[in-house]
């Protein structure tokens, strides 16, 4: 995890340095996400929970405009839900994402809409955890028992048209969730998104 780390500081300091054009934007839009536990030897997971996820991003570009570096700010919302006495229980995690990301351009870097991928690591830090059930208006905090911080690597695809940029990613947490957990037993988010952004410049 300390290399992941490192890799995302070496990043943010070199890619200023190198980039010949400056990109940045909003993007926001909605996310699918999980939590898959193991222990024991068995693993286990509960239903997709929905959430919003979204920020702003800055791009340093490079290489004639085909490959980018791109720090992200987000915000989102993960979690599992599941049925439990025929009532649907979630658990509701809000993270402040930070992606590093490589952003590789499709063809040429001058046409009006272009295709890319991109792939990176990301820290979140988490801003609250707590767990509701319908029909009950009172949630119970868990923050106390998740790790505050939690590293992951995000991937995708994108398409950006002039100012109107579209992205579909996917998340895997790389890290245990839950704190004070047993040797044997972790929590890992994973999920998907789809975000549609505005470039400023």
């Amino acid at each position: 995890m300390k290399k992941l780390l490192l890799v995302m500081a070496a990043l943010l300091l070199v890619a200023p340095a190198f980039a010949g054009n400056t990109t940045a934007g909003i993007k926001a839009g909605l996310g699918m996400y999980n939590v898959t536990q193991s222990g024991g030897g068995e693993s286990a997971s509960g239903d997709i929970k929905m959430g919003i996820m979204g920020g702003a991003y800055v791009g340093f570009l490079m290489g004639g405009g085909k490959v980018a570096i791109q720090p992200e700010f987000l915000l989102v919302q993960k979690g599992t839900k599941d049925t439990m006495f025929d009532t649907d229980v979630k658990v509701n995690l809000t993270y402040i994402q930070i992606p590093i990301l490589l952003k590789a351009y499709l063809g040429q870097p001058d046409a009006k809409t272009k295709f890319c991928a991109f792939f990176g690591p990301a820290i979140g830090i988490l801003m609250s955890a707590n767990v509701s059930a319908d029909g009950v208006d009172d949630t119970l905090d868990i923050k106390d028992e998740m790790n505050s911080t939690e590293l992951g690597l995000i991937g995708g695809f994108g398409v950006d048209a002039g100012k109107v940029i579209l992205d579909f990613r996917a998340d895997l947490g790389l890290s245990n969730t839950a704190k004070d957990a047993s040797d044997d037993y972790s929590a890992k988010n994973v999920g998907f998104g789809l975000m549609l952004g505005y470039a400023f410049m």
